[in-house]
């Protein structure tokens, strides 16, 4: 499913395509929420515009390190000490809640400077 979805923003530009899902915050608030710019900013980086996607949605892009590892540590498995310690530290209990004040906050500021 992932693979169609990929596909699907590959060949399609959200921009210019009127049928993909829009933000549900965005259009009951009026504000843009943490999300708001993936669709575009994921059909920029599967055609590699690394700059472009940034510009659309900052968070997105640099948290693609952050969610690699993850899912390198997950499905490869990764035994070694030094990166179990590096995975409790990046995945552990307390990262959750700087993660939802990382998103809140990244959510106010692109509100109140318009990006």
């Amino acid at each position: 499913m992932l693979c169609i979805g990929a596909v699907i923003l590959f060949i399609f530009n959200p921009e210019e395509q009127s049928w993909f899902i829009p933000c549900p915050v965005k259009a009951i608030t009026g504000f843009k929420c943490a999300g708001c710019g993936s669709q575009r900013a994921i059909h920029h980086l599967l055609h590699f515009r690394i700059g472009e996607a940034f510009k659309l949605n900052p968070l997105l892009v640099s948290a693609i390190p952050f969610v690699g590892f993850g899912m390198i540590y997950k499905y490869i498995g990764l035994k070694d000490e030094h990166v179990h310690t590096i995975r409790l530290n990046l995945y552990g209990g307390r990262v959750i809640w700087i993660w939802f004040i990382v998103l809140v906050g990244f959510m106010v500021l692109r509100n109140i400077f318009h990006w």
